[in-house]
């Protein structure tokens, strides 16, 4: 749950919006558990885009070498 509200707190920011919520979730892939003590920094990446009122975003963390947590949804 930490890493879906992380994508989505990164896709507020960087659409200028804190209303935001999930809507829906097409897809949530937790593929390593990522731990200070294993990966101190992560990459969060975000792509999003307009759709009916609110915004499609593909989100992943990841720390370049390991992807932990992959996520496609709608915010609105």
């Amino acid at each position: 749950m930490c890493n879906m509200e992380t994508i989505k707190e990164c896709a507020c920011k960087i659409l200028n919006r804190d209303d935001l919520r999930y809507d829906s979730i097409k897809l949530c892939r937790l593929t390593a558990v990522a731990t200070p003590a294993v990966c101190p920094e992560v990459i969060v990446e975000i792509k999003t885009e307009p759709k009916d009122g609110g915004y499609t975003v593909q989100g992943q963390i990841s720390d370049g070498a390991q992807i932990y947590m992959e996520l496609k949804g709608v915010l609105v």
